[in-house]
């Protein structure tokens, strides 16, 4: 059941009335028998057996560590250990094949045993690890802290949302008023511009190229790889605004997951802005401990030739990438992929002082327009780079869309004919075009409008003619077949 389909829109309106005509003390579990039937839906029990192993186990870790005076470390490390195995299992589908046939590949692109166990994992790892550390209290209601970490709106693809976050949310449900369901409905709707209109319509033109690489050269790989990052940015935070606007029906905030993350001015901006919820997990419960545990085992101003700030910024940099990648897939393109960011982000941290010397020394503002405009195009053309390792089905591919971009391809507009564009493209793929790139302008400048702009925040009518537009637009614009999302694979 994915968050687009019209049976999701059933089953929402289902689950919002149930939970309207509910009383205050059984609203946790209406939503926890909503989210196990949307869990359930997918048609794989083992599905539901990993998220209850999974609860079991974190409730009963968490309840202990509140409880136990030793062998603390030992129980935290039973906790993260037992999610981090659950989290290889789905990765490796085989491995499960001792507890019955593996289900045939779905819509989503990817083994359905797979669906949305890195997501509830990673929260367990987090609340186990915030427990342990005294930042939040534990959970003793088992079927609330199920509900935290199968609430279905973000069941599939996040945000990874922290207990001390949710689980106040979820202990103090109430029925929800005009003020959540006006955000809730329009933030659907913006999701589903972005999924309908503009993700799966770029669709078109980026998969028929992936898919078979070597039937394409230089230009056309340079245009489907920037259009890859966009159909990627419109399909992932579209999944994300309609999880957000689904949870404010309940009256539930979900964490923002993007902020314009294509307009950082490096690539640390960019993990800020990017899958945010991902990016804070992977700094606070892999990143910092590395380097922490590092610290405390040099005392040394520099280790191997480098200052220590560095090397440990370099180590916890490396492996918080690396693995990051992996957890996106048991894959080398994904290793490649972490790898490429990891030596974005040391490389800029390496060379922090000599660029601002030569700023310096060239009397260039940061805040500079024109520089800030560079800086953000550079960031742009070193993160499609690294897409393309994220995006090809194989090393080999990635290798030769490389480099036929860095010039070893054709760059003149005949080679755009091979995916459907150039002079000779027929009207309804150039219609086509022009829909995406419009469409593309509006999700890029309506947020700032309705942010900044005093009027249309002060005049009602121009607001809901603005929502009826955009209706609209979704409406005649939506591609006919919407394809599932991208990120439901991880």
């Amino acid at each position: 059941m994915q968050l687009h389909s019209p049976l999701y829109l059933i089953f929402l309106s289902a689950a919002l009335l149930a939970y309207f005509v509910s009383r205050d003390c059984w609203r946790w579990l209406g939503l926890l028998l909503a989210s196990v039937l949307f869990y359930a839906a997918f048609g794989e029990p083992r599905l539901l057996l990993l998220l209850a192993l999974v609860t079991a186990a974190t409730y009963a870790c968490g309840v202990v560590l509140a409880v136990s005076g030793s062998r603390r470390g030992v129980i935290l490390w039973t906790g993260i250990g037992l999610n981090l195995f659950i989290i290889v299992l789905s990765r490796f589908p085989p491995l499960l094949a001792g507890l019955g046939p593996i289900a045939p590949k779905t819509t989503l692109g990817a083994g359905v045993i797979s669906v949305g166990v890195s997501f509830y994992a990673s929260q367990a790892i987090s609340y186990v690890v915030d427990v342990y550390r005294g930042v939040i209290p534990p959970e003793r209601h088992p079927g609330r802290l199920c509900l935290y970490l199968c609430f279905f709106p973000k069941l599939l693809q996040g945000p990874i949302e922290r207990a001390d976050h949710l689980l106040p949310q979820l202990r103090q449900l109430r029925r929800p008023d005009y003020n959540d369901l006006r955000p809730g409905v329009l933030l659907m709707i913006w999701g589903f511009f972005k999924k309908v209109v503009i993700a799966d319509r770029l669709a078109g033109f980026v998969d028929p190229v992936y898919d078979n690489v070597h039937n394409h050269s230089g230009l056309a790989l340079l245009v489907a790889t920037v259009l890859f990052a966009f159909q990627l940015y419109a399909d992932f935070s579209g999944y994300t605004d309609m999880a957000r606007g689904s949870a404010r029906l309940f009256g539930v905030r979900l964490t923002q997951n993007f902020d314009s993350p294509y307009a950082s001015t490096s690539i640390a901006e960019f993990w800020r802005r990017w899958h945010i919820s991902l990016s804070s997990w992977l700094r606070d419960y892999l990143f910092m401990p590395v380097t922490s545990w590092l610290s405390r085992r040099i005392d040394a101003e520099r280790f191997l030739f480098l200052k220590t700030d560095l090397f440990l910024y370099l180590c916890g940099t490396s492996v918080t990438m690396l693995l990051c990648g992996l957890w996106h897939g048991a894959s080398w393109t994904f290793v490649v992929w972490g790898g490429i960011h990891g030596l974005y982000l040391v490389s800029s941290q390496a060379t922090r002082k000599v660029r601002r010397a030569t700023l310096r020394v060239l009397r260039v503002r940061r805040n500079n327009h024109l520089w800030r405009g560079i800086q953000t195009l550079f960031t742009f053309s070193l993160i499609c780079l690294a897409w393309i390792f994220f995006r090809a089905s194989t090393l080999g591919d990635a290798w030769y869309v490389t480099s036929q971009i860095l010039g070893g391809g054709v760059f003149s507009l005949r080679s755009l004919e091979s995916m459907g564009l150039g002079p000779s493209a027929g009207a309804y793929r150039t219609a086509d075009c022009v829909v995406a790139l419009v469409s593309l302008g509006m999700m890029a400048v309506i947020p700032g409008l309705v942010r900044r702009w005093r009027f249309f925040q002060r005049t009602c009518w121009l607001r809901w003619l603005a929502y009826g537009a955009l209706v609209i637009w979704v409406v005649f614009f939506s591609t006919e077949n919407s394809s599932s999302f991208l990120y439901a694979r991880f």
